[in-house]
Order: C-alpha cells, then sequence, then structure tokens
C-alpha cells in the first residue's frame, strides 16, 4: 500500500478518502484544509493560555514584598 502524495503522509487509503471528501465538502484546496487546521489549532491553544489554572489562586500580593514597610 502506497502513501498518498500530500504535505502530510497518508497511508491508509480509508483515511485519505475521508480528508480528501471533508475537504472537497469545505470547498477547499489541500493548502487551504491545512491552513485552517492550523488556525483552529492556534485559536484552541490561545483558549488553553488564557484559563485560569484549578486550585491556583492570584498570589500577586502575597508573593511581592512589603515596599513600603521596608523604606520606612
Amino acid at each position: 500500500m502506497s502513501a498518498h502524495r500530500t504535505r502530510i503522509k497518508i497511508a491508509d487509503s480509508d483515511q485519505y478518502a475521508w480528508l480528501d471528501a471533508v475537504r472537497d465538502d469545505l470547498g477547499l484546496t489541500w493548502r487551504g484544509l491545512m491552513l485552517k487546521a492550523e488556525q483552529r489549532l492556534l485559536v484552541s491553544e490561545q483558549g488553553w493560555l488564557q484559563e485560569p489554572t484549578a486550585g491556583c489562586g492570584d498570589r500577586t500580593a502575597e508573593s511581592q514584598p512589603d515596599v513600603a514597610g521596608e523604606q520606612r
């Protein structure tokens, strides 16, 4: 079974057919499909970075030294 020729290797002909059908349904070229996938990945990664970590409250005040107290 030979790999289909795209920028990504797809060895399974069923997977290639599915991906090609998705691409065709969206009316995209292979490049357009990859750009859309990259765009969605970047958006989801930005969402992960903006989510607060559970159990980590705002410790800004606790971690900053009492500068006014030290200057007295």
